[in-house]
């Protein structure tokens, strides 16, 4: 399996602040994970691209505070990025990883 690290962040968001990623061409992968771990709760999301400019779909999922969550997709368009939505606490610890990749089978 061929992986490339397309996003990683490690800087706390505020109360309510969002993080979004600039778009990855992912053309070449066959699949996609994200990967967050924060000490307060929040949102995290893979949003799909066909053109780097509209979200066509997305998968999401709760992030509890100090309990790391993920989404594994398949890479359903040739473009992705991330997005976090920090719920209603400042966080103090925050790490959040896109990855992308391509498995033969």
């Amino acid at each position: 399996m061929i992986t490339k690290l397309l996003d990683f962040k490690t800087t706390p968001l505020e109360t309510n602040e969002t993080y979004v990623s600039a778009w990855h061409n992912v053309d070449w992968a066959n699949t996609c994970a994200a990967f967050a771990l924060a000490d307060q709760a929040g949102t995290l999301y893979i949003e799909f691209s066909n053109d780097s400019n509209t979200v066509y779909a997305g998968i999401r999922a709760v992030v509890s505070a100090n309990v790391e969550n993920f989404i594994n997709s398949p890479a359903y368009f040739p473009y992705i990025r991330v997005r976090y939505v920090n719920g209603a606490t400042t966080q103090t610890s925050f790490r959040l990883t896109l990855v992308a990749g391509h498995s033969i089978h």
